[in-house]
């Protein structure tokens, strides 16, 4: 079954995600980096450089898609340790859709993450798998 959530990005938030050091640039043909390494409980931000309206799909290990589109940027957070896969697809069905993973990993210097969120939060939204 797929979930379906729709995530508006609203201009007054880009400064928020600007602060990430964690990012994710979205090209038409290539995601920059494919593969990104995170530590557990930090942002990552996914930034729509394509200039084509695309969604990114986060894949659960239960086969569960959460969608969200990304006008121009969107920012997750992984509240659990592993890879966390996912796919862009462009509005345009003539283009080939990309796929990259975060692994999130855990950092032994800061105490766990106390978020009551199992997985992961997209704009806020937990996302529990």
């Amino acid at each position: 079954m797929t979930l379906a959530l729709i995530v508006a990005f609203t201009a007054m938030q880009a400064p928020i995600a600007a602060l990430s050091e964690d990012q994710i640039v979205i090209e038409r043909t290539k995601l920059n980096p494919p593969a990104l390494k995170t530590t557990v409980g930090e942002r990552v931000t996914f930034v729509n450089r394509s200039g084509r309206t695309v969604h990114v799909d986060f894949i659960g290990n239960s086969g569960r898609h959460e969608t969200f589109q990304v006008p121009t940027e969107i920012w997750a957070i992984f509240h659990r340790p592993g890879l966390h896969p996912y796919e862009v697809h462009f509005a345009d069905p003539k283009a080939a859709a990309l796929r990259g993973t975060v692994e999130a990993v855990e950092d032994p210097s800061k105490p766990g993450d106390p978020h009551t969120c199992d997985s992961f939060t997209v704009m806020g939204v937990c996302i529990e798998r």
